[in-house]
């Protein structure tokens, strides 16, 4: 006989407002957090796991600049960026990309979250109005380890 095992299940959407009244009953999910976008830290983090899976060292890049230079962007967009910046580097003659690569891909993504401002800023009204308290990806991922769990985003 197996034990009985806690299990953790993380349901995400991007616009919580186009849920079904059913979905926010009590009872439904225990709880019902708003993650924004990431911090600067969170992003640190997040070009330190997409160099390192291009087997690149992160110690080799200037991580507060990119960090500076890729506010607004989430997860999806800072890989995008390091993989556009490998790429180029490629082409540009078989070579490690540099920090100065990164910085030319983030100038040239336009981040989701400045294409739509608008949109954005309601979901975030509404979430400091409707849910309890507004959490970054690093508030979460504490309350998740402090649980055993394991948060895994990028």
């Amino acid at each position: 006989m197996q034990d009985n095992l806690d299990v953790l299940v993380f349901a995400t959407a991007n616009d919580v407002r186009d849920l079904e009244s059913e979905q926010f009953r009590i009872g439904r999910f225990s709880y019902i957090h708003f993650v924004d976008l990431p911090t600067k830290d969170d992003r640190q983090e997040i070009f330190r796991v997409h160099l390192s899976k291009r087997a690149l060292k992160p110690e080799d890049f200037d991580l507060d600049v990119l960090a500076e230079k890729s506010e607004q962007f989430s997860g999806a967009e800072i890989e995008g960026a390091v993989k556009d910046a490998v790429l180029e580097a490629f082409i540009d003659g078989d070579r490690a990309a540099k920090t100065k690569d990164i910085i030319a891909a983030i100038g040239s993504i336009t981040p989701t979250a400045e294409m739509m401002k608008t949109k954005i800023d309601e979901i975030r009204d509404w979430a400091k109005n409707n849910i309890k308290g507004s959490r970054t990806a690093s508030i979460v991922q504490n309350a998740a380890s402090v649980t055993g769990a394991r948060v895994l985003e990028i």
